[in-house]
């Protein structure tokens, strides 16, 4: 009884395994909490990982999509041309300069040249797309191709009714990665004990083998569906026809690349709520409108001054269209702590300088902070 119990709990473990997903450094997951209804959202630098990236960890119980990937435009683009948008890159590739612009799986390459990985490969793809609409256009027509841009991959409207639609073509799958479950969970160990583990086994065993292979050929059709390009289509299949636990997690697989091409900003506005939405907004909103110190004016330099200022508009859209205010003045825990970092919104004493979290961030101070007076004494009306 030992063994059998020592199998059902090495399934258990394989199955949170399959539960959980990795995450590019430079990407975010947004990923329902386990054993809960709302969602997270963090890089793949903040989860229990490597510096490579981490692990995101899915709601075991729901088989419905619970992970979406995302990340922010790894280039910069301005009517000119294109650099690499880091505050470090100094190539700059100008339109006319440009003869090919091609995805190969999650690469971005420029005249064959490899410029940059995009966190998924529909990502990949949709940048490339982006970039060859705008590189076909004028020099004056460029600028408004690019805020076009950039405002559909903040549209939230746009991203609801993705989302929406991808859960509603994937009911059947959802449903159908039930079978492999219940033979696992409720019809293997109900044989066992009614007709014993040698009579039994064959029986289960092709059992188990057929509800796997009709998960994984819905599970390639809808993918062929939603998400056209797909390297790693036939790899899914074929591993969740030999491991049927994996099959139980197919529309994960799926669901964590179909709005991969939407904003960071977005994908955390639209699926996360205020209390766990606003930090990451407010940390996004902040880092982009802070103006870093540049090293040299240079074509690269002058093309993310004016990438961020459109993307700077473009948030601010966003912001309005989801009616928040992620940089809203926080209360005061305590009446001694009357200053606090706009960044974190961790709130500090009158002596402290800077905040200990955010590096180089000068101190609000609270602006309902008001100097006690003490309460004059009323005059006595006389009878």
């Amino acid at each position: 009884m030992s063994d059998w119990l020592l199998l059902g709990l090495l399934a258990v473990g394989f199955y949170l395994y399959e539960c959980c997903t990795w995450t590019a450094a430079t990407a975010f997951a947004c990923y329902r909490r386990p054993f809960r209804r709302t969602w997270a959202a963090a890089s793949g630098a903040e989860l229990l990982g490597n510096e490579s990236g981490g692990f995101a960890f899915g709601d075991p119980l729901r088989l419905s999509g619970n992970l979406v990937h995302c990340a922010h435009w790894p280039v910069a683009v301005s009517p000119d041309g294109i650099c690499i948008d880091t505050l470090d890159a100094d190539r700059f590739w100008s339109f006319d300069s440009i003869t090919s612009i091609a995805a190969y799986e999650r690469t971005v390459k420029l005249n064959g040249e490899a410029v940059c990985r995009a966190a998924t490969e529909s990502h990949a793809a949709a940048l490339v797309g982006h970039l060859e609409r705008i590189k076909e256009l004028d020099a004056r027509d460029r600028a408004r191709a690019i805020s076009v841009s950039l405002r559909e991959t903040f549209d939230a409207d746009a991203l609801t009714s993705t989302w929406d639609g991808f859960l509603r073509s994937s009911r059947r799958l959802s449903w159908l990665a039930i079978l492999p479950l219940v033979w696992l969970a409720v019809v293997t160990p109900s044989a066992f004990m009614i007709f014993g583990p040698l009579g039994a086994w064959p029986y289960l065993l092709g059992g188990l083998f057929a509800s796997s292979l009709i998960v994984a050929i819905a599970f390639v059709r809808l993918h062929r569906k939603v998400l056209p390009r797909g390297a790693d289509r036939w790899l899914h299949a074929v591993s969740m026809t030999l491991f049927p636990i994996a099959a139980i997690r197919a529309v994960d697989r799926i669901s964590k690349e179909k709005v991969s091409h939407f904003s960071p900003f977005v994908v955390i506005g639209v699926f996360c709520d205020e209390a766990t939405g606003n930090p990451l907004l407010r940390r996004f909103g902040f880092d982009l409108e802070r103006t870093a110190p540049q090293q040299a004016d240079s074509p690269a330099a002058r093309c993310r001054a004016w990438y961020h200022a459109q993307k700077s508009a473009a948030f601010r859209v966003l912001l309005k269209s989801l009616k928040r205010d992620p940089f809203s003045e926080p209360a005061p825990l305590e009446a001694s702590l009357v200053l606090f970092c706009p960044r974190c919104h961790g709130q500090f004493e009158e002596s402290t300088a800077t905040c200990s979290d955010c590096a180089d961030v000068e101190l609000l101070r609270f602006a309902s902070e008001h100097v006690r007076r003490e309460p004059k004494p009323r005059k006595r009306k006389r009878a």
